[in-house]
């Protein structure tokens, strides 16, 4: 069991690079954009789809408090969205949750990555660590309980 503070950006993209692969069933995260993550570079997105393309229970929950700038900036993922449909979900967050700052990601509820608020580097990074990271798992359960819009690969219209 490790937990580490992270002080910097630099923490915190070495810390998403430590816990992706560590992915053997499920993958959730909440962001208001995704930019935080840098989930569409291309080792991330070769990552995801390793991992979403190894196993047919392998599941990839991701929920935007603002999804626009996914669909305009993140093709790579959009490509993986449309790819895994069956594995990958897109969610929106109701406006009520629009003044939550923080951003997680979880991994097989052992492991995960948590920036405590958008505007300041803190965070932590939980490695073998399913005490500490089930309070954050409960989190993102509330927030899934409180009615998420699905968001698709496609944009609809004439």
């Amino acid at each position: 069991m490790s937990v580490t503070l992270l002080t910097s950006r630099t923490d915190l993209d070495s810390a998403v690079d430590q816990v992706l692969p560590l992915a053997r069933e499920k993958v959730c995260i909440f962001d208001r954009d995704l930019a935080l993550f840098r989930l569409e570079q291309p080792a991330r997105v070769d990552m995801l789809r390793t991992f979403l393309a190894s196993g047919t229970t392998h599941r990839l929950t991701i929920v935007l408090q603002d999804p626009e700038p996914f669909k305009r900036s993140s093709p790579r993922l959009t490509a993986l969205l449309a790819q895994f449909g069956h594995r990958f979900e897109l969610l929106a967050s109701p406006a009520s949750l629009d003044k939550l700052s923080d951003s997680l990601l979880l991994v097989d509820d052992r492991h995960g990555v948590v920036h405590f608020h958008r505007d300041q580097a803190r965070g932590k990074v939980m490695l073998d660590a399913p005490a500490e990271c089930a309070p954050y798992r409960k989190r993102f359960e509330a927030i899934l309980a409180e009615g998420c819009t699905p968001q698709g690969s496609t944009t609809l219209g004439l």
